[in-house]
């Protein structure tokens, strides 16, 4: 999923907390934090990777999102999700961190989740993600980093 929009309303500097508005245009107001980002679910889908995901289920792959984003931001990411044309899964399908999470850093919270996954009887043959913290961990036969040139999570 792509958060440009934001990214460029905040000429490429990161709020955590923040408001943030839509103009009559459509385009997103400055300040926009990511909080509230997230809240108004506007990311746009990477279309390579949505085709590829659309691939994968239409050969009957189950296809898991794992995300950083907190268990309150849930909804709004579901809500994305599907807005944005990730179609076929259910809601437990995607992992969020929990909050209050013990977790310092992403990776080890999404390596926690591919490990379950697996103890669950998956084989993840495929990672994908913008991030090393994405990536990192193990409990995926192959991974495949995405370009971001424009910020780095741990």
């Amino acid at each position: 999923m792509s958060n440009w929009p934001q990214l460029l309303a905040n000429d490429f500097g990161f709020f955590h907390p923040g408001t943030s508005s839509v103009s009559a245009s459509g385009l997103v107001e400055a300040p926009c934090g990511w909080d509230r980002w997230v809240d108004l679910a506007r990311d746009q889908p990477i279309r390579p990777v949505l085709d590829l995901y659309n691939l994968a289920r239409h050969m009957g792959f189950q296809v898991f999102f794992i995300t950083a984003r907190n268990a309150e931001q849930r909804k709004a990411t579901i809500a994305n999700l599907r807005s944005a044309g990730y179609k076929g899964w259910d809601d437990q399908d995607l992992i969020t961190e929990p909050d209050a999470s013990h977790y310092p850093y992403a990776a080890p919270f999404k390596a926690e989740g591919r490990r379950k996954l697996t103890d669950a009887g998956y084989t993840i043959v495929l990672n994908i993600g913008d991030q090393d913290s994405d990536l990192r961990g193990g409990f995926a036969d192959r991974v495949f980093k995405l370009p971001n040139p424009f910020y780095y999570i741990p």
